[in-house]
């Protein structure tokens, strides 16, 4: 039996990476290449897929790990036992999410400022993604999440995915763990094509990998990004928590919201579905 395994994140967070990984890690046939182009195939990014191509290229009862960036309380399938949750830091995020963005929908937004005020609109706000699967009551009852830092799996990532497979209960020596690391580097990953036509990017020159460097985001992005970021309640108690800021930080005391402005759908043309703004 294949297991659904949701892979969660906000968007930029590492989702991705871990997706290569993992899928390295669980592949059937070691010649089989693992790339941009094949990676859907293997790891899916909708559970209602037929599944039978991706069951055919993993080892036997493999997990099916699916990618998703919704947050909790609008996962339209709540029957899976375990799911991985990766988080980043939110600036980091921003900033990276707002180059993706620019070469999915060059001229969209004119500017990274203007983006910070309107990031949310696919998938809500970065904090309440987070709480919604790491600290909402409902989600830790009914299910078992696995929480990754980003940076954490950055800067020791055989120790974050042995960690990480104990948890799924799937037995693979360090050196399994490491070659899958190694197929999966930031460097190797460059190298590849079909990078612009696995995220749909208008820019053919923009890699899907980019940077992927911790702390980016607190030094390149404006001071009103950041601010307009931590305007939202559950980003600036999220970036608090996993101590991202300090505690006693400038953006203690602007006003908090803790709603959007209006509740509506809107529909995210890339992953196909409808996503209700929580309020």
């Amino acid at each position: 039996m294949n297991e659904i395994i949701p892979l969660v994140s906000f968007p930029k967070s590492g989702n991705t990476w871990m997706r290569f990984i993992l899928s390295n890690l669980f592949k059937k046939d070691t010649s089989f290449e693992v790339n941009f182009k094949t990676i859907n195939d293997i790891s899916s990014t909708s559970h209602l897929e037929d599944h039978t191509k991706m069951i055919s290229l993993l080892k036997e009862n493999s997990p099916l790990f699916i990618k998703e960036h919704y947050n909790y309380y609008d996962m339209p399938y709540k029957n899976f036992h375990k799911a991985i949750y990766v988080y980043r830091n939110g600036f980091d995020t921003l900033l990276s999410y707002w180059h993706f963005t620019n070469a999915q929908s060059p001229g969209k937004y004119p500017d990274v400022e203007t983006f910070s005020k309107y990031y949310w609109n696919n998938f809500g706000h970065w904090g309440e993604n987070i709480y919604s699967w790491l600290h909402n009551r409902e989600t830790i009852k009914k299910h078992k999440i696995f929480p990754i830092c980003y940076e954490e799996l950055l800067s020791d990532t055989v120790k974050v995915m042995s960690e990480c497979l104990n948890f799924l209960e799937y037995d693979f020596t360090i050196e399994a763990i490491k070659d899958a690391v190694a197929l999966s580097s930031k460097e190797r990953l460059k190298k590849m094509n079909g990078s612009s036509d696995f995220m749909k990017s208008k820019n053919s020159n923009f890699h899907f990998v980019r940077s992927g460097k911790q702390g980016e985001g607190i030094n390149k992005l404006p001071e009103k990004c950041k601010k307009e970021f931590m305007s939202f309640k559950l980003n600036y108690e999220m970036m608090v928590h996993y101590n991202y800021v300090e505690e006693n930080n400038i953006w203690k005391d602007i006003p908090k919201r803790e709603k959007l402005p209006m509740s509506y759908f809107v529909m995210n043309k890339y992953y196909n579905y409808k996503y209700k703004l929580k309020l």
